[in-house]
């Protein structure tokens, strides 16, 4: 299936500095910290099975995708049938989920939720923030 893009990083978004920071160094240095890794699988795929494993799902958005690793596994436990959907900033990691042809769609910033409805909400956005922002 190919994806259905959108222009990464180029959507009326108010700019934040918890943005900037996972858009620039932070979240490239995050996406090095966590490439995918085949040994990861069994781990990824046990973990979603627990948490998700007994339900019906039809389709998945991940806000904040990094590089996919979630919907790998959970692409894995629920096979072909579970349609993707994965919103991410982070231009180098949105290049790399462009390169996944399991999506089925991908924006850099917003995701018109009202004509997709999704089984699953899946959001890391607030389990790793940046460091702390210095204010003047």
């Amino acid at each position: 299936m190919t994806p259905s893009t959108s222009s990464c990083c180029k959507a009326a978004v108010p700019a934040t500095p918890q943005l900037a920071a996972w858009t620039g160094e932070f979240g490239d240095d995050y996406i090095r910290r966590h490439e995918a890794a085949d040994w990861k699988l069994t781990y990824g795929v046990e973990a979603f099975r627990r948490m998700v494993g007994g339900l019906a799902l039809e389709s998945v958005l991940e806000v904040g995708s990094n590089i996919g690793l979630n919907l790998w596994f959970l692409r894995e436990l629920f096979g072909p049938r579970l349609r993707l959907f994965a919103v991410e900033p982070n231009r180098t990691a949105y290049e790399r989920l462009l390169a996944d042809n399991d999506l089925f769609h991908l924006s850099g910033h917003v995701l018109d939720h009202k004509a997709f409805p999704f089984d699953v909400f899946r959001d890391l956005l607030n389990v790793h923030p940046p460091p702390p922002i210095k204010t003047t």
